[in-house]
């Protein structure tokens, strides 16, 4: 028997788990910010992952090592789910000393549920300012409030665009 270890950070599937598949038979699960851990025989040949619709490219096991180490990346740019629906999912090998600690990991999820929360809040209040002043400015006719309008659309965007850029890792 083996070890593999699976990690995943990603954030472009929070709520959802990637399902392990060793020579095409389901291992396990794993989660958002999570490290799994599982014995496999040593004559496995292949590992991907899946989620959904979408499998990973399968990648080759070594049979003289006795531990593995993988990294899964879920992609948020939605032309890979559509387009290129193999390229949403990755499976990286990586040092074991190059993955994160527990500790760093738990920060990590704290961080991201922080940010998620506060970016959730202020897109709803700034969504129903935008529809309250839409419809005042429907009905007054008022540059004021077209105005006001197109300022809280505009926040949204860049609320939003915040958003997608920390989930790509870019912030």
């Amino acid at each position: 028997m083996k070890t593999l270890i699976v990690q995943r950070l990603d954030t472009a599937n929070y709520f959802r788990k990637v399902t392990v598949l060793v020579d095409g038979k389901i291992i396990g699960k794993v989660s958002f910010a999570e490290t799994a851990h599982f014995e496999i025989p040593t004559e496995a040949k292949s590992i991907n992952v899946k989620l959904d619709w979408c499998k990973s490219h399968p990648l080759d096991l070594d049979s003289s090592i006795n531990e593995e180490v993988l990294f899964v990346e879920c992609s948020s740019n939605l032309t890979n789910v559509f387009v290129r629906p193999q390229e949403y999912l990755r499976l990286h090998k990586v040092k074991k000393k190059d993955l994160p600690t527990n500790q760093q990991i738990q920060d990590f999820k704290r961080n991201f549920r922080k940010v998620a929360g506060i970016s959730t809040f202020m897109i709803f209040l700034f969504g129903v300012f935008f529809v309250y002043t839409l419809y005042v400015a429907i009905f007054e006719n008022s540059p004021l409030w077209y105005a006001l309008t197109a300022l809280a659309g505009y926040n949204i965007y860049r609320i939003s665009k915040g958003i997608r850029q920390r989930m790509k890792g870019q912030m």
